[in-house]
């Protein structure tokens, strides 16, 4: 279920395994930069960023605490521990096709997946499924609908298609299920 009012929001690193190396630099701050500005058009807070570890922003092996976009001085935090911390600093989440997506919703709060560089049209390793239970925003404009009509599952899916686990037997039919 969605919350009614937004007012703080997570945003998730990208997978920058899926960028062209000499993209990747300009490419990510554009992703920051683009979901704050959205972020703060809403009048919705960036609560913190969150990463996987600190190697995604270590400069000389040094990771930040803070990064300032805009005129915003925004935290960040690392490693898979600090997700609920992070989900906790806020209402909602927006990051990549991740398993975030199904964490966050069993944590209760809302997720918003954004795919801006599109890797997934190329990708054998993201299921095409996928598009037909949930939105997945892949421009900043999209995001932005999704968000303001709370478009996170489409027809009358929800989380619970994701993690029915009824008639699971093996780890076969559990992997067969995320394969349709």
């Amino acid at each position: 279920e969605c919350r009614a009012i937004y007012t703080k929001a997570v945003i998730l690193s990208p997978d920058l395994n899926n960028v062209v190396l000499s993209e990747k630099i300009g490419w990510e701050f554009s992703y920051y930069t683009k979901i704050c500005k959205l972020l703060n058009d809403m009048n919705i807070e960036v609560a913190c960023i969150k990463a996987r570890s600190e190697d995604h922003f270590s400069k000389g092996g040094v990771a930040p605490e803070i990064l300032n976009i805009g005129d915003k001085e925004i935290p960040v935090l690392y490693g898979y521990s600090s997700f609920t911390d992070a989900l906790d600093m806020a209402d909602f989440a927006i990051g990549p096709i991740s398993t975030a997506f199904v964490e966050a919703h069993l944590s209760g709060k809302d997720y918003y997946m954004f795919d801006s560089d599109e890797h997934h049209m190329f990708s054998n390793s993201l299921s095409k499924g996928l598009y037909e239970f949930a939105y997945v925003s892949t421009t900043i404009e999209q995001l932005k609908e999704n968000i303001k009509n709370k478009n996170i599952f489409k027809k009358k899916y929800t989380i619970d298609n994701f993690i029915d686990l009824t008639d699971i037997n093996s780890e076969e039919e559990l992997y067969k299920n995320y394969e349709q």
